[in-house]
């Protein structure tokens, strides 16, 4: 006979011609007595089909956490724009009452360091009364700040001694250009006053303080000659001034990049004055971005190359009405002017004109990339910055807008509409108070202030404020509510504050 073979057989548990009855030899009653039968087994169909359902539900789980993970990033880069704030899916509470026998001298705050920055927080400080601020000889101080704890405090004197009938200038502070440990302020005793013979402008120093963020002391300091810039701006590596010299009939403002440690001109370059025939000048004002100096000369700009101050564009008479770059701290490619005919998209290498206005949102994270939105007669116009029309919505006007996270929301007088920004379909409209504004987001509803600030030209004495926060996804109506106290309400460093018609403010969160 030959060897014994070994036979492996597979059952399939569901074939219908598989034995039903009970094993061989096996008890019919059950191991644990008549009366009991056995439990029936999971057939292997059963455990396959478990196990499915298990993979998919875990999926679903992990896929939830993969969006929900996007979604608190997307929330966290908003953090640190201009109008946005933390959470609005509540109403703010009650307004506390002025305490009695308050001066209605309050403070404001104007963040210096760049927003996100690593450590505390660096701001202006100023007030109306420089007694609230504890000091005497100036209106303002540079603070740090942990969260809303004061760390350290440095005075920053300014011409306010001069007295009543002058308007003392303010400082002006900025984060160091490639140093993030530092800012760097302009200081002074500058004050103008008005007489019926025009302006009359008067100083006697001035000097650039660079201060530690992390304590407040002074790393460098310097005095200047006079006459002196009155504001300082900044590229991404140099500290740029302007200075106004009279000279008789053709004044021109000297524009001059310095280097931010040693003060060094780097280059130096003369813009004639718009309106100086005309006897109306203003003071000249400085933009910048990382490729251009715009020179604003109350009447007209002139447009300068940031890296050596060569002339771009002469004034013409029209004035800048958008920076167009990417995401915010992107470099600004494009800058949008006025025409007669619509918006003139410039830049050194294309001049090309769009239909309507300009539309500058109070609120963009750049998540709209190249798309360029102007305002034509009661129509919405996307454009690419090469001119091209991507769509035009009709009965779309819009005098403000919203962009975050790929939404679009604008705001005309009395209507909200969300706009797929891809198509221009409006997705939703809602019809709001006649003159409502923007507040702020926090990249998932839109606050609109519903009340106005000023009756018949006179300051409310006994002011509220209707506010109305709306989804951006669908444009539901998430809460209405009425603020009594206060005139006005507006973002600030991430919360919501109050402006109260004493001068003073509340924090709304």
């Amino acid at each position: 006979m030959g060897a014994k073979q070994r036979l492996e057989v597979a059952l399939d548990e569901e074939d219908p011609a598989a034995p039903t009855g009970p094993r061989p030899g096996a008890d019919p009653g059950g191991a644990a007595g008549a009366g009991r039968a056995s439990p029936p087994r999971p057939t292997r169909a059963q455990v396959v089909a478990l196990g499915v359902v298990a993979a998919v539900l875990l999926g679903l789980v992990g896929a939830q956490a993969v969006v929900d993970a996007r979604e608190r990033d997307r929330l966290a880069a908003l953090v640190g724009l201009s109008g946005v704030v933390a959470d609005l899916s509540v109403a703010p509470g009650p307004v506390e009452p002025v305490a009695a026998g308050s001066t209605g001298a309050g403070s404001v705050d104007l963040d210096v360091t760049a927003h996100g920055a690593d450590g505390l927080r660096v701001a202006l400080r100023s007030s109306a009364s420089a007694e609230v601020l504890g000091v005497s000889s100036s209106r303002t101080t540079l603070v740090g700040l942990d969260g809303d704890t004061v760390v350290w405090s440095r005075v920053l004197p300014d011409g306010s001694a001069r007295g009543d009938g002058w308007w003392a200038e303010h400082p002006s502070c900025l984060p160091t250009p490639g140093d993030p440990a530092t800012v760097t302020c302009l200081t002074g005793d500058a004050a103008t006053r008005w007489r019926d013979s025009g302006e009359e402008h008067v100083q006697t120093w001035a000097r650039v303080l660079v201060v530690a963020v992390a304590d407040g002391r002074v790393v460098r300091e310097r005095d200047l000659d006079l006459p002196a810039p009155r504001t300082l701006a900044a590229t991404d590596t140099l500290v740029v001034e302007v200075v106004r010299h009279p000279g008789g009939a053709t004044p021109v403002d000297v524009v001059t990049a310095r280097d931010p440690v040693t003060w060094d001109e780097r280059w130096s370059t003369p813009v004639p004055v718009p309106g100086a025939e005309h006897g109306f000048t203003g003071s000249p004002a400085l933009r910048t971005s990382s490729r251009y100096v715009v020179v604003d000369g109350v009447v007209a700009v002139t447009v300068l190359a940031a890296d050596d101050g060569a002339v771009l564009r002469e004034p013409d008479g029209s004035a800048v009405t958008g920076w167009i770059g990417g995401a915010p701290g992107d470099d600004v490619d494009v800058l949008a002017f006025g025409a007669a005919g619509g918006t003139l998209l410039w830049s050194p290498e294309q001049q090309v004109e769009v239909d309507g206005q300009m539309l500058t949102p109070s609120v963009d994270d750049g998540s709209l990339g190249d798309l360029v939105l102007t305002s034509a007669g009661h129509d919405l116009v996307a454009s690419d910055r090469d001119g091209t029309r991507r769509w035009r919505t009709a009965d779309a006007d819009a005098w403000d807008a919203v962009v975050v996270g790929g939404h679009l929301a604008v705001l005309d007088r009395d209507t909200l509409r969300g706009i797929d920004a891809r198509t221009g379909t409006v997705r939703w409209t809602r019809d709001v108070e006649d003159g409502a504004t923007v507040v702020a987001t926090d990249g998932r509803a839109v606050l609109l202030h519903e009340s106005a600030l000023l009756l018949g030209g006179v300051l409310d004495t006994d002011p509220s404020v209707d506010l109305a926060a709306f989804d951006l996804a669908d444009g539901r109506e998430l809460w209405r509510t009425t603020l009594d106290g206060v005139a006005g309400v507006r973002s600030l460093d991430g919360h919501l504050v109050g402006d109260r018609t004493d001068g003073s403010t509340v924090d709304l969160g």
